[in-house]
């Protein structure tokens, strides 16, 4: 399966913006293009728009149209006794009445003298308003905005899983580019000690050079190649890890072939965002997701509670529907003047001690999700803060590693030069050849902490995708 999914890497690289020609190189804008079109979490992420439609489909649900129907019927003894019809369509509307048309059909020997109805049946068409609880707002209109604010809130989530997705996936390909740099420094130190060895193996058979030359040369060639191979499985682990976010297709998991490899490290990737942040920080923070999650919440909770003040009014609804002869030849005359049903509901809690309760307590939640907000702000600053400030002591580190690293380099060319005329030791050299390879592994260390540290801000002010 492993030598599978090798194969078939080779096949997608295509689509991750490779050609033949530079098949080997995965370079930072490819990798992330792949993860951008295959990775799962991406199909994950689209999934946020399908639930907010579908919660928008279920609050609209409440305003559709209701229709009721029932029939029953008993004979006995070979009487019969009743038989009544009863259908209904009830229409609710966006300000809080109801239109209702309803048939009704009775007839049978044994009927409640209030069910006795025309023999074509009777026709009711009317109203139902609310004059006080619901006039204004009730659970059906909240259950749209909530609709419209779980919409705005699946926004948010979705832009947060990218985010930490590009995150996650760039800081890998960071380790893995670091690591492979590495090891082509320790593969230079481990050439440079290997010739050494032979150069002073060379001058000891000629007799310019004693044993324990060869013996010391020897050991910088075996701690060298200890190293090379330390780097060789960070490389690998780096490798392992950057395979997570190859897919294909969100469904089948690649893997690199052993021979490819990073791009160069770009010390400037990411510098002119990094600079229009620096610019914008405060309407960074102003239109910042984290914070765009309390202001929704927010939003929500005003909403329940001018649902709980609501609660507050006594429920007061009133019905009326003019009942309809269907054989009646002057119908408007008699819908007009004389035929129909009236109704008044009134309810009201004397003491309204759990509405008010409702009404404190969604306050309560409301001051504590304001400060909740507030602390989540004042940290948002003070991250982009250091990390923008880090961006300069960076900088000045990379260029001091910089200098230092070439300073190492021309101490060994003049060790190399005093060797020549013989006023150096193998000891020397090796030892200047230590100084100048670390120092260039700090300079390659510094040069990625200078991406992880722009990476870090970008994922805080969100603005990686």
């Amino acid at each position: 399966m492993k030598h599978y999914l090798i194969i078939l890497v080779w096949l997608v690289l295509p689509s991750l913006g490779l050609t033949q020609q530079d098949s080997l190189l995965l370079s930072y804008d490819q990798f992330i293009e792949g993860v951008l079109n295959h990775h799962p979490l991406m199909l994950q992420a689209d999934l946020f728009e399908d639930q907010a439609k579908a919660y928008r489909l279920k609050a609209r649900g409440y305003f559709d149209p209701k229709l009721d129907a029932n029939f029953s019927s008993k004979d006995f003894d070979k009487k019969d006794y009743y038989q009544l019809i009863n259908g209904a369509l009830k229409i609710p509307t966006w300000v809080g009445a109801d239109l209702k048309v309803a048939y009704e059909n009775n007839r049978g020997q044994f009927l409640d003298n209030s069910d006795f109805l025309p023999d074509a049946g009777l026709i009711a068409a009317g109203i139902e308003i609310p004059l006080g609880q619901g006039l204004f707002f009730d659970e059906r209109r909240k259950a749209l905005k909530d609709a419209e604010l779980y919409r705005q809130l699946n926004e948010v989530k979705r832009t947060l899983l990218i985010n930490d997705l590009l995150f996650e996936a760039a800081n890998s390909y960071t380790k893995w580019q670091n690591t492979y740099n590495i090891i082509l420094i320790r593969r230079e130190g481990l050439a440079l000690a290997q010739r050494r060895l032979e150069l002073v193996r060379s001058s000891y058979v000629n007799g310019d050079k004693p044993a324990i030359d060869t013996l010391e040369s020897f050991i910088a060639v075996q701690n060298r190649s200890n190293d090379l191979l330390k780097a060789q499985q960070y490389f690998n682990y780096a490798s392992q890890g950057l395979n997570n976010y190859l897919w294909l297709n969100g469904s089948v998991p690649l893997e690199l072939d052993e021979a490819t490899v990073p791009e160069v490290i770009n010390q400037n990737l990411f510098r002119v965002r990094l600079d229009s942040i620096a610019l914008v920080k405060d309407l960074v923070l102003a239109n910042h997701p984290e914070l765009l999650k309390y202001d929704i919440a927010q939003a929500g909770l005003e909403l329940e509670q001018k649902l709980n003040r609501e609660y507050l009014k006594p429920r007061v609804n009133v019905a009326y529907n003019p009942l309809i002869r269907i054989d009646d030849r002057n119908t408007f005359e008699s819908l007009v003047t004389e035929n129909y049903k009236l109704g008044v509901d009134f309810a009201y809690p004397i003491f309204t001690r759990k509405e008010r309760a409702n009404i404190q307590l969604t306050d309560i939640e409301m001051r504590e999700n304001t400060i909740q907000r507030n602390i989540k702000a004042q940290s948002l600053n003070v991250k982009l803060r250091i990390l923008l400030d880090n961006e300069g002591f960076l900088n000045d580190q990379i260029d001091l590693l910089a200098a230092t690293a070439n300073n190492y380099e021309r101490l060994l060319n003049a060790e190399f030069l005093k060797l020549s005329i013989g006023e150096s030791s193998v000891f020397l050299i090796n030892a200047r050849e230590m100084k100048y390879l670390e120092s260039r592994e700090k300079l390659i260390n510094a040069r990625t902490g200078i991406i992880e540290n722009r990476l870090m801000l970008l994922r805080e002010a969100v603005i990686l995708e």
